[in-house]
């Protein structure tokens, strides 16, 4: 069954509408809708890629950092809970104690007005021992 819209004659010459459309060129190519889906498509990928790179992988690079100091400080927390810094905490004040008391010791080294009489004779002493030596 066929219309009469379908076929156009011109000069006796028998053509489907089809074959009369003209499609739009540009660059020297006919942008026909299988040309044009794949430039509209190709367009898209190209869109979704850049938006991939620009917007997407830094968030994500900054999710991934939040993450992560997240995790640090989770177990932060647990080393706090577990007791583990407290055990540092008393380490380090034993060592200040230590510190302390050889501090107190190399003071009493040192001359004061009680030993000033001896400090000649003291520093003599030395001196004739690095001679001898």
């Amino acid at each position: 069954m066929t219309f009469s819209d379908e076929f156009v004659t011109r000069g006796g010459d028998t053509k489907t509408k089809v074959e009369e459309e003209t499609y739009p060129t540009a660059f020297g190519i006919t942008f026909t809708p299988q040309v044009s889906g794949i430039a509209l498509a190709l367009l898209g990928v190209l869109g979704a890629v850049y938006v991939l790179f620009n917007f997407v992988m830094p968030a994500y690079q900054n999710y991934q950092t939040l993450k992560a100091d997240e995790q640090a400080k989770t177990d932060q927390v647990k080393q706090q809970k577990s007791g583990v810094i407290d055990k540092r905490f008393q380490e380090a004040d034993s060592k200040l104690k230590q510190a302390q008391r050889l501090k107190a010791d190399v003071l009493n080294l040192f001359s004061n007005e009680d030993t000033l009489d001896t400090l000649l004779l003291d520093i003599n002493q030395f001196v004739t021992a690095k001679k001898r030596i």
